[in-house]
């Protein structure tokens, strides 16, 4: 059994694995509870440990290029909802299960979320990924107005042709085909529409959003989770570094010029106490 949950964690995520383990040790128990097994054989099953892979999210200056084509492109449900995923954050079942009545002035509410059970879209009120899902979030203005330019003939916010459920898979291919009409007039990576999220929370932290503020926002349970949501900044990162190297440099070293990197010549210069030496480029 050990071996069999090894295997799966190769190709299978953390998450998937800890399910499938708790879903093991429930049948188990329940079986030595009704005395079909002596004794739980799953008790001592272990979690293989797997580094998390890196979360992959767009750029303030891509998620910007949606936006630039989401007027003219034809199909406006997937293009509005491409924009409202990148300016709330919310999850894709979440999107797919908004109705007209979820906007109330300058708050979403969400309440449910669309999944699939026998290939089928399926919703159900106060049903979604988890209870920290069913929250309110602001609604921006310029959200609010590219929602208004749909049509409002159906319950749902993003209908389905025939006026029912978008089958969350069929929300994906229009997803991409949309990329790839982009692509047609300017370059822009195909992230799947899960990355918008990651993308929001990225961008919400990087212009200094508490990680509790992104975590209701998203609706997370765990604030582990909204933390491994977000993608590095190598930007702030080098603001930061640079921060600390000009408190404690800056009064002693000569300023770098950053405009050659052809040549450079090493400075020294003496204090009371020590020398500092830096690379100056001339």
């Amino acid at each position: 059994m050990q071996k069999a949950i090894n295997d799966l964690a190769e190709s299978k995520s953390q998450s998937y694995i800890h399910k499938l383990k708790v879903l093991i040790k429930g049948a188990f128990a329940e079986a030595t509870e009704n005395s079909i097994c002596v004794k739980n054989p799953a008790l001592k099953l272990k979690e293989p440990k797997k580094a998390d892979k890196p979360r992959e999210a767009y750029t303030a200056e891509e998620a910007s290029i949606f936006f630039r084509h989401i007027e003219e492109y034809h199909n406006k449900n997937i293009a509005v909802g491409t924009g409202l995923l990148l300016l709330t954050g919310i999850r894709r079942g979440e999107l797919l299960g908004l109705k007209w009545s979820d906007i109330k002035g300058d708050t979403l509410h969400i309440r449910r979320g669309v999944y699939t059970v026998d290939n089928m879209p399926v919703v159900d009120e106060y049903r979604a990924k988890t209870t920290k899902s069913i929250r309110d979030i602001p609604l921006l203005p310029e959200a609010r107005a590219i929602l208004h330019t749909l049509p409002q003939n159906h319950e749902f916010i993003f209908p389905s042709k025939t006026g029912g459920l978008i089958e969350p898979h069929n929300f994906n291919r229009g997803y991409f085909r949309f990329i790839e009409y982009i692509n047609k007039t300017e370059p822009l990576r195909r992230l799947t529409p899960h990355c918008l999220r990651h993308t929001y929370a990225t961008l919400a932290l990087s212009t200094g959003a508490n990680l509790r503020t992104v975590q209701i926002l998203l609706g997370h349970t765990d604030p582990k989770t909204t933390a491994r949501y977000t993608h590095r900044d190598d930007t702030a990162l080098i603001e930061s570094a640079r921060s600390v190297y000009k408190k404690i440099c800056s009064p002693i070293c000569s300023p770098i010029n950053e405009d050659n990197t052809e040549q450079v010549r090493t400075k020294t210069l003496k204090t009371r106490r020590f020398r500092c030496r830096t690379i100056v480029k001339i």
